[in-house]
């Protein structure tokens, strides 16, 4: 047996990562965080939207038509490999006419969700399982690999600038989907020199426009899903894409998923996009809740284990991984014995079966969605603890919306290249307040007039060691700078730390954090970078580094 020191050294992000339940082997056997190269979240460069969208309504939008400011984009070629993490503005992207994830579908995807809890926080429902799949599928498409909890790390930054687009809402979320493709530029069929790795947010509401209602399924076997030694078990652009006409049939057919069938016994598989499981006595009189088994058909969902975890946990009824087929659910709804059924999914959590119109023939499926039964306390259990009402290691925490309830000490870093906090017509320039007004450590209270110049200018501040500027510090025009009071209802509560002689300058600095979160809804012009500082704020005050930050005035 080797011995625990010759086990890989974890990277930064690896052990930043939260653990979750029953995932302390992930990160280091599972290919979550590998040893292949990697980008660095620590790297990332963000260029922040000069514009904000308008927030939507949420009562009647349609999942994922909606999405945020901002996005995730890493780009990586077999002769530059990964390049740094960009946090950009959403926006179209640009590919080559051959680019090999248009002809040969070389891509895959990923979907998670980001909840804001009552407390005001916004939280992750076990991402590291949405890591350790999306490497599976990578392998599978002849993808590079990476390290995934640096991705998480990555995302864990966009969420940082856009985390006010994750609703307030207890029915509502905001969806996560990083996206993987090939961008190889020719038609050759062969694995791909180029790559492009992406994320895009969408806040969401209801998957289904009939909400939590029971939903209608047509089961025939005149269309397979997957089938053994394909791509069923990844998350693939394929997979969904060759699936549409099948739904359509079954909307024509008066129901509103598909319920996939395999096999010449039709073996109950899956239900649209999600997993299915059936809650009944068994052909032994037990009372159990049964799934089909990852066989290499079955997509491995995040909801799927979840809910067989916690079942087993409880230990009120057996819990098995099992084939099904459509004869073993008709003499079960004969003889009365099935009690649910239901799918579950990122999107939708659970969703109750009501009806299944099997070879011209309409099975009514038992439901008690509006009482005590096993759905009802499915959702409740998952989505208590994904917003954060019951404690849990599978929900980590994404981003604090609030620094009033932090605790702790000022921050402990200098953060960024170049900062610029516009007011107005007015400029915040970290480098410009006169170093006389300022301690060497410590917090104030307001800032006094004559603190602020007129005329906007950039300023660099550097951090202190081990972490080092990507550019030399900026030195402000030498002279006294015009000098403007800031108007009483724009003044921020300060943490300060000074640094002196900053790379070799000879001259001492302080960077300045905006406290006050009110500040960036006073003014369009001060809203992102005024959350850019506060969120950065956070980061610091977690124990974790920050990435430089580049801003246009």
């Amino acid at each position: 047996m080797a011995s625990a020191a010759a086990a890989p050294a974890r990277s930064a992000a690896a052990a930043r990562a939260p653990r979750l339940e029953g995932e302390e082997d992930d990160l280091t056997c599972n290919d979550v965080s590998n040893s292949v190269p990697s980008f660095k979240a620590a790297d990332t460069v963000v260029q922040l939207s000069e514009t904000q969208k308008l927030k939507p309504v949420l009562e009647g939008l349609q999942f994922g038509t909606v999405f945020t400011d901002h996005m995730l984009v890493i780009e990586w070629s077999d002769k530059g490999g990964w390049g740094k993490p960009n946090i950009q503005p959403f926006g179209n992207l640009s590919i080559h006419p051959a680019c090999s994830a248009l002809h040969y579908g070389v891509q895959l995807f990923e979907g998670l969700k980001a909840y804001r809890g009552q407390d005001n926080r916004v939280r992750l429902f076990r991402p590291m399982l949405n890591m350790k799949r999306m490497l599976k599928s990578a392998r599978r498409a002849c993808l590079p690999g990476f390290d995934g909890a640096e991705l998480l790390e990555c995302i864990r930054k966009l969420l940082e600038v856009d985390q006010e687009w994750v609703p307030q809402s207890d029915s509502a979320s905001l969806y996560i989907r990083p996206t993987y493709v090939g961008t190889e530029s020719s038609l050759g069929v062969k694995k791909p020199s180029h790559a492009l790795l992406f994320v895009i947010l969408s806040p969401v509401g209801s998957y289904f426009s009939t909400g939590t209602k029971p939903v209608s399924l047509w089961a025939d076997s005149k269309y397979i899903r997957a089938w053994r030694g394909g791509t069923g078990d990844c998350k693939m652009g394929g997979n969904y894409g060759a699936s549409i006409y099948a739904q359509y049939e079954a909307v024509d057919y008066g129901c509103q998923q598909v319920l996939w069938l395999y096999g010449d016994d039709h073996q109950i598989t899956e239900v649209g996009t999600m997993n299915l499981f059936l809650y009944w006595v068994n052909e032994e009189g037990e009372e159990e809740l049964a799934t089909p088994p990852l066989d290499g058909i079955i997509l491995p969902g995040i909801t799927r284990q979840s809910i067989l975890e916690l079942t087993r946990k409880w230990g009120k009824f057996k819990v098995s991984e099992r084939y099904l087929t459509m004869a073993d659910l008709r003499l079960a709804l004969k003889e009365n014995r099935v009690k649910e059924m239901f799918g579950s999914g990122t999107a939708c959590v659970v969703s109750p079966v009501g009806r299944v119109l099997y070879q011209g023939e309409n099975l009514e499926i038992p439901c008690e969605v509006n009482c005590s039964g096993l759905v009802s306390r499915l959702q409740k259990e998952l989505t208590d603890i994904q917003y954060g009402r019951t404690p849990s290691d599978w929900a980590i925490l994404a981003a604090k919306a609030s620094l009033h309830s932090l605790e702790g000490p000022p921050c402990h870093y200098l953060l960024p290249d170049f900062l610029t906090l516009w007011s107005g017509s007015k400029t915040v320039s970290s480098s410009a307040l006169p170093i006389s007004a300022v301690p060497a450590e410590g917090h104030l209270s307001t800032l006094t007039p004559g603190a602020l110049p007129t005329e906007p200018q950039r300023a660099c501040v550097c951090p202190p060691p081990p972490f080092a500027c990507l550019s030399p510090p900026v030195v402000p025009s030498s002279g006294s700078p015009g000098i403007a009071p800031l108007p009483q209802e724009n003044v921020l509560s300060l943490f300060i730390r000074r640094e002196n002689d900053i790379a070799g300058q000879g001259e001492r600095r302080a960077l300045v954090f905006g406290e006050d979160e009110e500040l960036g809804r006073r003014s369009h012009l001060t809203r992102t970078h005024a959350l850019l500082v506060l969120n950065d704020l956070r980061v610091l005050r977690s124990g974790q580094c920050v990435p430089h930050r580049s801003t246009k005035p």
